[in-house]
């Protein structure tokens, strides 16, 4: 046996640090949250820590609330949209029936499953249910929405399509095209990371 070296001490050191970094998550984070103890030359020394995590953390809870708006109003708009579609859809049939090179089977299927189609992704998009599967046809059906008042404004189709019944204008124009493109950018926002929540 004989003194050892600066050497010795480095590697004694780092031999070490699985040890202490065990003893701190021992403690539930509570040293692991003030304080990381690092290898040195001379042994180990403090330094403060948590910085990144709560930068990490501050950016996770942003990207969580702009998902939760995103849901809120994206799938609110589909519910409405979808409830009074179903309570009155002669508006949607006659605004469909201006697109003539749809065959008519396809007009009444629109007309027929959309409100439904609306209402049950509306339903899980709130609730985080199925996310995997039901966020890309959500931004296509948003995307379509868009497409569709570009079209409607082009070609001069008239009349309200009854998106929103008496709640809001929904005449083809500038302001409906401004509108699906606000909400077809917010639909991107569904896909921010925010957490290990399973997409069930």
């Amino acid at each position: 046996m004989g003194l050892r070296g600066p050497k010795d001490t480095k590697n004694r050191s780092q031999l070490l640090v699985p040890n202490v970094q065990y003893l701190c998550a021992g403690f539930g984070g509570t040293l692991e949250s003030f304080c990381t103890l690092r290898p040195s030359e001379k042994g180990f020394h403090r330094r403060p820590a948590g910085r990144k995590d709560v930068k990490f953390e501050k950016i996770r809870n942003w990207r969580k609330g702009l998902q939760w708006v995103a849901r809120l109003v994206l799938g609110g708009a589909l519910l409405v949209a979808g409830i009074f579609k179903l309570i009155d859809d002669s508006a949607l049939f006659e605004t469909v029936a201006y697109i003539t090179w749809l065959p008519v089977w396809f007009k009444l299927l629109v007309v027929d499953l959309l409100p439904w189609a609306e209402i049950v992704l509306a339903l899980l998009l709130v609730t985080w249910r199925l996310d995997r599967w039901v966020r890309p046809p959500v931004i296509a059906l948003y995307i379509v929405f868009l497409v569709f008042a570009i079209y409607g404004t082009v070609t001069g189709i008239e009349g309200d399509c009854g998106c929103f019944g008496e709640l809001m204008n929904s005449t083809f124009g500038w302001p409906m095209i401004l509108r699906n493109t606000l909400l077809l950018l917010l639909s991107f926002a569904l896909y921010l990371p925010v957490s290990n929540r399973s997409s069930g």
